[in-house]
């Protein structure tokens, strides 16, 4: 991680910290130590720019996938709790009242906060970002995708 310019050399108690936190998310897909930079790189460096076509999934076009986000953008700024039974527990109603399969909603949300259609579990790495960042990444992946459907 400190080699990959992640985490400073040495890492501060609050960097080790954080990756008590992140290294239960990748466990399983961790082959070797040496892979865990590139699973854990979104944790510290937000996209800059997504893709539009990856914030797509196969089964929605443009203007579904763009009102998913700023749906899902609404419904998680109004959350009072942030932990992972809470972000379930609004999201999965949430692909229901827009008429969306959860893994379409889903998806559209993993690539807008990793930028990666792989991840870790949804709820779980929605949950090690405060609030504020996880808006803040939506907006972004919602700013890219409405640049692009005015394109359109």
């Amino acid at each position: 991680m400190q080699a990959g310019g992640l985490i400073g050399s040495p890492a501060a108690e609050a960097e080790r910290m954080y990756l008590q936190k992140l290294t239960p998310l990748i466990q399983e897909r961790l082959v070797m130590l040496s892979e865990a930079p590139e699973l854990l790189k979104f944790f510290f460096v937000p996209p800059e720019h997504i893709d539009p076509a990856e914030l797509v999934p196969k089964k929605l076009d443009r203007s579904a996938a763009l009102g998913a986000l700023e749906a899902a953008r609404t419904a998680l700024a109004q959350l009072e709790s942030w932990d992972e039974a809470a972000l379930e527990g609004r999201l999965r109603p949430l692909a229901e009242e827009l008429g969306l399969k959860t893994g379409d909603l889903f998806m559209v949300l993993r690539v807008a906060t990793t930028g990666s259609r792989v991840s870790p579990p949804l709820f779980q790495t929605l949950a090690v970002f405060s609030q504020d960042e996880v808006i803040r990444r939506l907006d972004n992946a919602i700013t890219d995708l409405s640049a692009v459907a005015a394109q359109a």
